[in-house]
């Protein structure tokens, strides 16, 4: 009967690695990553040279910093597309990432993203789409 164990061992061992010889181990890599998405108007888009400011912050503290940063001048009709290269250790928990946008017109701060957006490892590689409305609505 031991015989009998042992070759049931054996095969059951060999079952379970050859399951696990499947799955990938690896942990996700901490290089260069980016974040992408859209700046759209509300209610109107505005007429004139128009120059997006979208900045990525880590608000983890009071004293927030800039991880990245891209400006977009532009006179083509909205959305506007942006893109902002990080490394992924710099919006790992517990921090605490948002997106902040100004637009000017024509020189002056005129439309700003009042609602949250939140960059965390999970939503990351998801096309993120930004409001912003008129200074003083």
């Amino acid at each position: 009967m031991a015989p009998i164990r042992c070759a049931l061992a054996l095969a059951l061992l060999g079952i379970v690695c050859t399951a696990c010889s499947h799955l990938d181990l690896s942990t996700a890599p901490l290089g260069d990553q980016v974040v992408r998405g859209t700046v759209d108007f509300h209610p109107v888009a505005p007429y004139g040279k128009v120059s997006v400011l979208v900045r990525m912050v880590d608000v983890t503290h009071s004293d927030s910093v800039v991880i990245g940063e891209q400006t977009i001048d532009t006179t083509e009709k909205p959305p506007v597309a942006f893109k902002i290269t990080y490394t992924a250790d710099q919006i790992e928990p517990p921090k605490r990432v948002q997106l902040d946008v100004r637009v000017s017109v024509d020189g002056k701060l005129r439309y700003y993203n009042i609602n949250s957006y939140a960059v965390t490892p999970m939503n990351a590689d998801r096309e993120i789409h930004i409001w912003v409305e008129p200074i003083g609505r």
